[in-house]
């Protein structure tokens, strides 16, 4: 492809990454978002955010930013950060890998222009975007330092670059605290840079570059991270389960909100056995001995299957950055196979990479067309359609109902009251209408609460809908 053509191509597919972030910007908070929205409601300070408020809901400055917004202002405006972070973030991965290899430039520029993951949290009012939008940064301003005259202390002319890669670190840091993810990696690989490099000063270079860091992390720990609740709608799953569906996340074959389908665990699954044919391709290469191979395989099985099936894991999401790399690593891999001289290589990666951008691209469809989670439609049906006053609703996530009530109802701007019945089976108030969560239970045609019958109201049936609605049927008590 002609060079001016293909920079036209990369641009057209940056700017319609752009612009899906943009029209999708619009959406409801989720609840997350309203939480984060309610913690900082609570500062009086901005150090508060440090010191008062310990919840791992709380991204630092994504909560002063939600402070300083407020709470009754158009849901794009919540949005804003997210987008300009995950539109530069696509900007500057592209050109980057674009600098590398232009072809496999083009690769990545699509992939992350179409992701439907990478674009849920662009239009979303927490800290994941803009931490990886510097922890980005932070990759490439390190990259940098350890180029820039090898043989030098980095006091030799690389102040200002040991500076920003501080002060991108941090930011990341701030915005989200998942960036250790991403640090940590840039630990372990600063620290064989410069020890291939034989440099003299390797051992301060090191110093410089994270001591600071990690300064500032012990007083983070300190004051807020020892102290901190784990709270949140995130689901407990094993870390097979958890790995599966973020892969499968990554594909656009699952849903944000619907338990996994067959088309996810089988996807995510064929992506899970792929990375471990490529595992055992770079083993092969990088160990030449097979007796040593075979030995870290016997070990590495029995380790691998017990973290597997043991351990609990929170959702696929806080291992985001993880989820960057490996589409980079998918990029690469779509480049090599587009690249062969089998012609059916090239058709099958061809076509495989076509059914990743159509699943990707139909839900980006469904988000920027119906929006999410829609809680305001589940709310202004409630109250047009009951005459009482109040109007008594329950829900099978007494946490969530509440606080999502607390927020969406002062937006419907209607005089009737919205009663809260926490322990229906309990209570001598049967709720006229019951809310019930897609991704906790099954939704079935009526729903049982002792002897009350509700009846599912189908006219609340459209995809992004986070709430199944309930009404209590006339021979109800």
């Amino acid at each position: 492809m002609h060079k001016r053509h293909s920079s036209l191509l990369l641009l057209c597919i940056l700017l319609g990454g752009v612009l899906a972030r943009i029209l999708a910007m619009h959406h409801e908070l989720l609840f997350d978002e309203v939480w984060s929205m309610e913690l900082a409601m609570r500062i009086k300070h901005p150090l508060d955010v440090f010191t008062t408020i310990h919840h791992d809901n709380n991204h630092y400055l994504n909560t002063l930013y939600l402070l300083l917004v407020g709470p009754a202002q158009p849901f794009w405006m919540y949005h804003i950060p997210s987008v300009i972070a995950g539109s530069l973030l696509i900007i500057l991965v592209s050109l980057w890998a674009w600098r590398r290899n232009k072809t496999q430039g083009l690769i990545v520029a699509l992939l992350l222009s179409n992701s439907y993951i990478f674009i849920r949290y662009s239009v979303e009012a927490r800290g994941f975007m803009p931490m990886m939008l510097f922890g980005f940064l932070s990759f490439l301003s390190l990259d940098r330092f350890l180029r820039k005259h090898p043989a030098k202390s980095a006091s030799g002319g690389r102040s200002g670059v040991l500076i920003l890669f501080w002060l991108t670190a941090l930011t990341a840091f701030l915005w989200h605290l998942t960036y250790m993810e991403w640090y940590l990696v840039l630990i372990v690989w600063s620290g064989l840079r410069l020890y291939s490099q034989k440099r003299r000063h390797c051992i301060t270079d090191f110093a410089l570059l994270h001591l600071p860091i990690l300064l500032f992390l012990l007083l983070l720990l300190i004051v807020d991270i020892r102290s901190m609740d784990v709270g949140g709608v995130a689901k407990f799953g094993i870390f097979a389960e958890t790995l599966i569906a973020g892969l499968a996340m990554l594909l656009g074959t699952e849903t944000i909100w619907q338990p996994s389908s067959w088309m996810a665990w089988a996807s995510g699954g064929a992506l899970f056995l792929y990375l471990l044919m490529l595992l055992r391709t770079c083993m092969r290469r990088t160990i030449r001995d097979p007796g040593l191979r075979v030995l870290l395989w016997l070990l590495a099985i029995p380790c691998g299957l017990f973290v597997l099936s043991a351990l609990t894991i929170l959702t696929a999401r806080l291992f985001f950055p993880f989820l960057l790399f490996l589409l980079l690593l998918l990029a690469q891999q779509w480049h090599h196979h587009l690249s062969s001289k089998s012609s059916v290589r090239r058709v099958v990666a061809g076509l495989l990479l076509l059914c990743m951008l159509s699943t990707n691209a139909l839900q980006i469809l469904h988000l920027i067309r119906f929006g999410d989670p829609r809680y305001v439609e589940t709310l202004a049906y409630i109250v047009a359609h009951d005459p009482a006053d109040p109007i008594t609703v329950s829900s099978n996530s007494n946490l969530r109902a509440q606080k999502l009530l607390r927020f969406y109802v002062p937006r419907l701007h209607t005089s009737k009251t919205i009663t809260y019945v926490r322990d229906p089976e309990q209570s001598a108030l049967s709720p006229a209408w019951l809310l019930l969560e897609n991704d906790i239970v099954e939704t079935p045609p009526t729903y049982m609460i002792g002897k009350a019958t509700y009846d599912r109201m189908h006219i609340n049936d459209r995809p992004g809908q986070f709430w199944s609605l309930y009404r209590g049927s006339s021979g109800s008590p």
